[in-house]
Parts: structure tokens; sequence; C-alpha cells
């Protein structure tokens, strides 16, 4: 407690928090409502990628047998890793493309309502994009490379499925 000047009269200073550090009572479960909805955006991004890379892979490994043809006529492993994954990058293209312009066409209604959002972040598109990118090549080259180290006439054998005899 301290006196103030000359009239006497006690004034007691406490230490309040100032403005800049206290947050409005109405905001103050939002860290934890925006860190709830970051791991499930991270769950559903891990499970998309994992989506990607299953659909795609078994499109690859469909075209076993075509890759032993391939090789059993002369050509090499790298030529037909190569082809696999020009084709199947084409494919994982179109839908990026696809992709990116239905983002940025519907992030503009979004960012109207929603403050703070950025409907045109290109960090965040290129990000994704790279992501997928990355998860489609790594689909399309494990498959190839494990399938390239086959013996080729086990591939040939190999009895062919039920749709192949139709």
């Amino acid at each position: 407690m301290r006196t103030n000047g000359s009239s006497g009269e006690s004034v007691t200073h406490s230490r309040s928090p100032t403005s800049s550090r206290t947050r409005p009572s109405s905001h103050a479960g939002s860290g934890v409502a925006i860190s709830i909805v970051a791991i499930f955006c991270c769950f559903r991004a891990v499970a998309r990628l994992i989506g990607i890379y299953g659909v795609v892979s078994y499109t690859v490994v469909q075209r076993t047998r075509e890759m032993g043809v391939r090789l059993a006529l002369g050509s090499r492993a790298v030529q037909v890793r190569a082809m696999l994954l020009g084709q199947g990058l084409v494919a994982v293209l179109v839908g990026l493309l696809c992709g990116v312009f239905a983002s940025l066409s519907s992030g503009r209604f979004l960012a109207n309502p929603f403050e703070g959002v950025n409907a045109m972040d290109a960090a965040a598109y290129a990000l994704s994009a790279a992501r997928l990118l990355i998860v489609a090549v790594l689909s399309i080259w494990l498959p190839t490379h494990r399938i390239a180290r086959l013996n080729i006439i086990d591939i040939l054998r190999a009895e062919s499925r039920p749709a192949d005899r139709l």
C-alpha cells in the first residue's frame, strides 16, 4: 500500500494483466476446438493419402501380367517402370488439376463467411499438390520395382484371374 503524495490517501495498486494478454471469455475454449479440428484434419489427410496409395498401387499390380509379357519380349525393367509411371502420373495430374480448379472455385465462397480464410493460399495448394505427387510416384514405383524383380516365367505362368477368362 502506498500513500498518494500530499493528501495522504492510501491507494492500492494491483498487478492485473494488460488487455493485450487477456482473451475475451467468448474465445476461451476456441484453442482446444481448433486443436481438435486440426487433429481430425491430419487424420483425414493421412487416410486420404493411404487411400490414394492403395488405389494407384492396385491398378499397377493389376498390370503384372502385361509387365511380364513386356519383359519377356525384351523390354528392360527401367522402360516398363517409366511407361507405367508416365501413364499413372497423367491420370494423377488430371485429377490434381480438377481438384485445384474445384478448390479455387469453392474457396471463393468459403472466404466470405469465414473471417481470416484466404481462398488463394498458394502455399497450401503447393503443399497439397506436392504430397499427392509424392504419394502417387511412390504408389506406382514401389509395386513396379517389386514386380520387375520377380522371375518373368513365374509371372507368365501365374494362373490368370477369373475376369480374364470371360
